[in-house]
C-alpha cells in the first residue's frame, strides 16, 4: 500500500521524537501503519523533551529551507529533531502561518478584543501579511543568492517585478505590489518589456557587478569587469542596461571654490 521511503521516512520521525500521528502526517500515511512499522522495527516512541521553538525563528527556518538551504543542516542549528523543518515547511503550505503558532503567539498577534469575529479577521490578516513576507524573502534570497538577511529594497525594479509575477498567483497582485513598493504601471511594463527584452541575458550579470562594486561602478568598469568573465556586450549596451535598471554609480562631491579661503591661504 504505501512504498518504501514512505515508511523509511515515517519510522525516522518516530526514531526522532515524532508522536505516531505527526509521524502519520509528515509521510502521508495512516497512524496504524506507521504504529506497524515501529513494532515491526522495534521501535518506541522517545519520551525526551521537545525543543519549542518561536514562530518568528520557525518562519525563519522554513525561508531558508525553501531558499535552498537542506533541513538536516537547520534542524542541527535549531536544536530540533531532523524532520522538523521539513514538517513545518508542509503545514506552513498547507494550513497557513497559524498552524505554526502556539495559542498564545495566536492571540498576541490579535488586536485588543472589540468583538470576535474582528479580532478573527484581523488574526488572519496578519498571518497572511506574515507568509507574504517569508515569501518575499525567500524570493529575495533565491535572487540575490545571499543570506537570510537579504534585503528586498536591493531587488532592481526588473528584479522586483519578477518576483511578484511568481507571487502574484498566490497572494494577489494588488498585496503583492504593494509589499514590494512597485508601482502597477511599472510591473506592466516591465512584464512586457521582458517577453522581447534583447539585453535580458546580461541584465542580471549587469546588476551583479554594479552591487559587488558597492555602487562605485559607472558602466566602464561594469563592462571591463563583464569582459574579464568572457560576457561580450558593448559598452553602450551596458550604459542603456544601467541607465534603465537605475544603477547610477555614487560620485564624490566636489569641493567648491572659495575665493576668501583661497586669499586666507595666501
Amino acid at each position: 500500500m504505501y512504498d518504501d521511503d514512505t515508511r523509511a521516512l515515517a519510522v525516522e520521525a518516530v526514531g526522532a521524537g515524532f508522536t505516531m500521528r505527526e509521524a502519520a502526517e509528515l509521510a502521508g500515511c495512516s497512524a496504524s501503519a506507521v504504529s506497524a512499522w515501529c513494532r515491526s522495527a522495534g521501535l518506541r516512541p522517545k519520551s525526551k523533551p521537545r525543543v519549542y521553538l518561536p514562530f518568528e525563528e520557525k518562519m525563519g527556518l522554513v525561508a531558508r529551507y525553501e531558499a535552498g538551504e537542506r533541513a538536516a543542516d537547520l534542524a542541527a542549528e535549531a536544536g530540533v529533531t531532523g524532520p522538523a523543518v521539513t514538517w513545518w515547511a508542509r503545514r506552513l503550505r498547507e494550513e497557513g502561518a497559524l498552524a505554526l503558532m502556539t495559542d498564545d503567539e495566536a492571540m498576541a498577534l490579535a488586536p485588543e478584543p472589540a468583538e470576535p469575529p474582528s479580532e478573527l479577521e484581523a488574526l488572519r490578516a496578519r498571518c497572511e501579511e506574515l507568509e507574504l513576507e517569508n515569501a518575499i524573502l525567500a524570493g529575495t534570497v533565491e535572487i540575490l543568492k545571499k543570506d537570510p538577511g537579504a534585503d528586498p529594497a536591493d531587488l532592481t525594479a526588473a528584479e522586483r517585478a519578477a518576483l511578484a509575477e511568481s507571487l502574484r498567483g498566490r497572494f494577489g497582485l494588488p498585496r503583492v505590489l504593494a509589499a514590494l513598493s512597485l508601482p502597477r504601471s511599472t510591473f506592466y511594463h516591465r512584464l512586457s518589456r521582458a517577453a522581447a527584452d534583447r539585453d535580458a541575458g546580461i541584465r542580471a550579470l549587469v546588476a551583479e557587478e554594479f552591487r559587488a562594486s558597492g555602487g562605485r561602478y559607472g558602466y566602464r568598469r561594469v563592462h571591463a569587469a563583464l569582459r574579464a568573465r568572457g560576457v561580450v556586450a558593448s559598452e553602450k549596451r551596458v550604459r542603456r542596461v544601467m541607465r534603465e535598471e537605475g544603477l547610477e554609480a555614487a560620485r564624490p562631491r566636489r569641493r567648491r571654490y572659495s575665493s576668501y579661503a583661497g586669499e586666507e591661504g595666501r
